[in-house]
């Protein structure tokens, strides 16, 4: 497979070297220190990634803004490729400007690691087809009243569990554990909490992080900041996540996977609200509220001593239990219909029916991520091949299934790709089952992790986001 090749923009030698290096560890990689090398990259070179900082001066104030002019330049000569804007002081205003000229993702320099890059692409690409697919559907449509009534900001929530939500933004510094499989909702839950806490007592920060996407030599700086000097690449200061969440909430999703020596500082801030910056023997304060959510049992984690008895006791206070989607049949009835009304999409009375009865017959194991984003894939495909709605087009993949249980007219992992060489066959299906089963048979054959990385020829971070889009 071809790699893409990357155009970074950055005036700061120092920083644009350390971003070449991370990048071309799975991308070719043009680099510009102005907007004039720039320019003839993008005419040299096939680009199909921009990176450009918004401020290209050599003022250390930040006040001149030369990567709009670039980007606006890029949207309108270049439309084929994606922009990625980033600055070290993301203001709104500034953010707001940059996708408006045509940016798609906005990073928050210092880059530190070839995984956020990774996620800043492909979030930008969905973003962009996205994009492209939404102009084609209704611009007016409002949520039906009857539905409106029931989920108000969204969310189909029991009773029981809203109850919990409204207590829990009472107490401002109790702990909240949410538990339940991928896909369940957490981080909404988590989003609700803070809302609820809004109403109550004003703004206040909301800062959520995936410790599944915190790389364990970088963890320590992005969760605690660091100090400028401490390792190659660190030309700031950094205030660090817990230092953001100061006065509101820190969401950590996917707690059991911070490494010990996370959970060991977690713990300190959490206990008296001190911590330091990573390279900094200054005491830093920060006060917040700690939501966290797992998908693993926390306390037999401790009991297996892969999570600290200590933390795991700092954290205790409220837990908030989300049952997977196979458990809330009934609740598709609604979040089928609301998924449509909230993406303005129009689906007739007999269609929407006969979705939602195929719909409750699967297992669902991404629970209603998973739902939504096959409901995505649905309607696309049918604005695609200019067509309504219909349940009979719904694609099925395996992780729908309950684990084990085997597509229809799949009987087994292919021994070649003529297999699917089948009728009405959907392509996205095969080429997603294609790519599903190769990574599954290199996962087998090699007992490394780095030999199958290696015969599959692709890298690491990009393994660890597909290994998660197929729930392998």
């Amino acid at each position: 497979m071809k790699k893409k090749r990357i155009l970074i923009v950055e005036d700061s030698i120092d920083q644009i070297r350390r971003y070449r290096d991370i990048a071309q560890l799975s991308m070719e990689v043009s680099i510009a220190t102005t907007i004039e090398e720039a320019h003839v990259a993008l005419n040299r070179d096939a680009i199909d990634v921009l990176l450009s900082d918004i401020h290209l001066s050599k003022s250390s104030e930040q006040k001149t803004f030369e990567g709009f002019e670039l980007i606006e330049y890029v949207g309108k000569n270049f439309p084929e490729v994606l922009i990625i804007a980033m600055s070290a002081d993301p203001k709104i205003e500034v953010y707001n400007k940059s996708y408006t000229l045509g940016a798609r993702y906005f990073l928050k320099k210092p880059i530190v690691n070839e995984a956020e890059i990774a996620i800043a692409i492909e979030s930008a690409e969905q973003a962009r087809v996205f994009e492209r697919v939404s102009r084609s559907l209704p611009k007016e449509a409002k949520v039906p009243e009857h539905l409106a009534e029931r989920c108000k900001d969204g969310l189909v929530l029991d009773q029981s569990i809203r109850k919990t939500i409204r207590g829990v933004a009472k107490v401002k510094d109790i702990p909240v554990v949410i538990l339940g499989e991928t896909g369940t909702g957490k981080e909404e839950v988590a989003k609700l909490i803070h809302a609820n806490r809004v109403e109550v007592e004003g703004p206040m920060p909301f800062v959520a992080v995936n410790c599944a996407n915190l790389d364990n030599s970088t963890a320590l700086s992005i969760l605690f900041g660091h100090k400028k000097g401490s390792f190659t690449g660190a030309n700031d200061t950094t205030l660090g996540l817990v230092g953001e969440a100061n006065g509101g909430i820190l969401f950590l999703d996917e707690i059991h996977r911070l490494n010990d020596e996370c959970q060991a500082r977690l713990l300190r801030v959490l206990n008296d609200g001190s911590y330091q910056r990573f390279g900094d023997t200054k005491q830093l304060s920060s006060h917040f509220q700690v939501l966290v959510a797992s998908t693993k049992d926390l306390d037999l984690m401790v009991e297996e001593g892969s999570f600290l008895m200590d933390l795991r006791s700092r954290i205790t206070g409220v837990d908030i239990q989300l049952d997977p989607l196979r458990d809330r049949k009934d609740d598709m009835a609604i979040l089928i219909p609301l998924y449509f009304a909230k993406q303005r999409i129009e689906i007739s009375d007999q269609e929407l029916g006969a979705l939602i009865e195929k719909c409750q017959s699967y297992y669902w194991q991404g629970n209603i991520r998973q739902l939504f984003n096959v409901l995505k894939s649905l309607t696309t495909m049918s604005i695609m091949n200019e067509e309504p709605v219909m349940a009979a087009r719904m694609p099925e993949f395996k992780t729908m299934l309950a684990p084990h249980e085997k597509i229809k007219g799949i009987a087994a992992p292919p021994k070649d790709l003529a297999y699917y060489e089948y009728k009405d066959k959907n392509l996205k299906e095969v080429l997603e089952a294609v790519e599903k089963t190769v990574i599954e048979a290199s996962l087998k054959d090699h007992r490394k992790l780095a030999d199958a990385i290696a015969a599959l020829g692709i890298s690491r971070s990009s393994l660890d986001l597909k290994r998660k889009k197929y729930n392998i």
